[in-house]
């Protein structure tokens, strides 16, 4: 095979910085150079004026550079805020772009992507030859290959590149359910549940989430670094991501935490979050907005620990086989490689 060159565009270094070196490595017919576009923001849950804002920066930020990507047979654009302004300037100027075939990584709407004028934006600015989008979920799949003509869906669930922090202190002391997250939880349904379980739950999330009245058995944290933030799931007997509605990708990340440090993980059975855990094998579903089997699904984990145990091991299996950035590497790879 001749020696493809490839430019990934990244909002910052990171989870990517490690494919670079992993194809350096590995894959000997792979050239691959990076161009970082500068963020005004930290690293954080952006709200949707400061995601609009960072887009229409990297728009501008995107045209210079623009005009030398004829060089590269293959781009990788790496998130929300790259892909849209890459490929908007792809479609009103061509900008060099459409010799060659460009790759969208990690791009997901969540609730939005079914508002007719947001399909309409995206149907636009993402439907045109030599695209290939790699949904997070089998649902995103499904939903944007509806939506598209020209451009190809394909599917690879999302991977987690943290490693395990197994040496710091403990967080909070006696034992503990959690539950964490901003967009989409359903924590009106976990708190509901919660007050008729004899244990103690932590959730994490934003100042953003309205909670009901809290029971004495719940305690809630807002906005935590992600560090510490992992380290309560760490630290939990097992974790429960309460989901509203099936959207493309949510809790995913949790889940993923959860899996890491074999933990089980309790989960509405929507598909953008069934894909990544076996039900009865490394977690347990629950029917969606119906806090009766959430409870039953708790307590069922509480009384019988050798249950929770087996669920904790098969969830460290499922994680260690399937979501460690090397499969998505692996794939990424294949998609590269793709005539």
């Amino acid at each position: 095979m001749k020696n493809l060159k490839v430019l990934l565009i990244n909002p910052a270094r990171g989870y990517m910085q490690d494919f670079m070196d992993w194809i350096s490595s590995n894959v000997h017919e792979i050239t691959i150079e990076e161009k970082l576009l500068k963020t005004i923001y930290s690293p954080s849950i952006l709200t949707k004026k400061q995601n609009l804002i960072q887009i229409i920066i990297n728009v501008l930020q995107g045209v210079r550079p623009a005009f030398s990507f004829r060089s590269y047979e293959v781009i990788l654009l790496n998130g929300n805020l790259i892909a849209p302004p890459i490929l908007l300037l792809r479609r009103l100027f061509g900008m060099n772009l459409h010799k060659s075939r460009i790759i969208v990584i990690h791009f997901f709407l969540n609730d939005i992507r079914h508002h007719s004028l947001v399909k309409k934006l995206v149907r636009y600015i993402f439907d045109q030859p030599g695209i290939t989008m790699i949904a997070l979920s089998k649902g995103d799949q499904e939903h944007y290959a509806k939506l598209f003509k020209h451009a190809h869906v394909d599917y690879y669930p999302l991977c987690f590149n943290d490693k395990p922090d197994l040496e710091s202190e403990l967080v909070e002391n006696g034992e503990y359910i959690f539950s964490g997250g901003w967009t989409n939880r359903d924590y009106e349904c976990l708190i509901s549940a919660a007050r008729r379980v004899s244990h103690q739950f932590i959730i994490i999330c934003s100042e953003k989430n309205k909670l009901p009245e809290l029971p004495n058995n719940v305690k809630v944290l807002r906005d935590i670094p992600n560090t510490v933030f992992k380290r309560y799931v760490r630290d939990s007997q097992f974790v429960v991501v309460p989901l509203k509605n099936n959207v493309g990708a949510a809790g995913q990340m949790v889940a993923l935490a959860a899996l890491m440090y074999g933990k089980p993980v309790i989960y509405t059975d929507l598909p953008c979050i069934s894909d990544y855990i076996e039900n009865g094998v490394s977690g347990l579903a629950y029917r969606q907005g119906d806090d009766v089997d959430l409870e039953k699904k708790i307590n069922l984990l509480v009384n019988e620990p050798s249950l929770s145990e087996s669920l904790g091991k098969a969830a460290s299996e499922r994680f260690y086989a399937l979501f460690r950035p090397e499969c998505f590497f692996q794939h990424l790879t294949h998609i590269i490689c793709k005539s």
